[in-house]
């Protein structure tokens, strides 16, 4: 779904507002950009009524992990949470999500270099936890 700039600045403004009455565990979260958006959404298109849609900034875009709001495809798995301090949101997914993933980037004829660069991917976090 294509959202307009002004969902995005909605959504930066709710996590604003929610940050200021957070926990330490929550604003963590929230500095991370993790809004279920399914539990917000409506408050979110609510405060995007009052906003620009001008085309979002640098620091727009890189607040909040606007942009990978803006772009959930590039995400291979589902973001959840985690009890660590220092990494509050992991991504969980399978290898077949890392292919898809790529195969959507690249596209369908590409499939062979998606893989090939799925599986260079593992092998590269494979070599990070030894």
């Amino acid at each position: 779904m294509v959202r307009k700039s002004s969902y995005y600045r909605g959504r930066i403004e709710l996590i604003k507002e929610l940050f200021s009455n957070a926990n330490d565990f929550d604003k963590k979260l929230l500095s991370n950009g993790f809004l279920p958006v399914d539990e917000h959404d409506q408050e979110i298109r609510n405060r995007a009524k009052t906003q620009s849609n001008e085309p979002l900034n640098f620091v727009e875009i890189s607040s909040y992990s606007t942009w990978f709001a803006m772009h959930p495809e590039k995400i291979a798995g589902i973001e959840i949470t985690t009890t660590s301090n220092a990494f509050p949101i992991k991504t969980k997914g399978k290898k077949e999500d890392i292919q898809n993933m790529f195969a959507q980037v690249f596209g369908e004829a590409n499939e062979n270099e998606a893989i090939a660069l799925a599986i260079a991917l593992e092998m590269e976090l494979e070599l990070m936890n030894i």
